[in-house]
């Protein structure tokens, strides 16, 4: 677990800031996830489409290669997709 420091803050702020004059509007949590990330240098893995809107940041979408078939019964598998059939 990462804990927050003087750094995060301040990457926060700034990218609190850029997102607001950019009218782009994203959950507060997720702003100091992706301050997080970009501090440490780090891809985030989500398929949290928000974190998209954030420069620089490298999102990992964890469900790009993967479908879940059955969840609506509780049947849940993942299947990896294939493009051959």
């Amino acid at each position: 677990m990462l804990s927050i420091n003087d750094e995060i803050a301040e990457c926060y702020g700034e990218l609190k800031d850029e997102l607001s004059r950019a009218k782009k509007r994203i959950p507060e949590n997720d702003i100091w996830i992706a301050a997080t990330a970009l501090v440490y240098n780090l891809p985030l893995v989500s398929h949290d489409s928000d974190f998209r809107e954030v420069p620089d940041l490298e999102v990992v979408d964890w469900a790009g290669e993967i479908n879940l078939q059955g969840f609506a019964t509780g049947e849940a598998e993942l299947r990896e997709e294939n493009p051959n059939g």
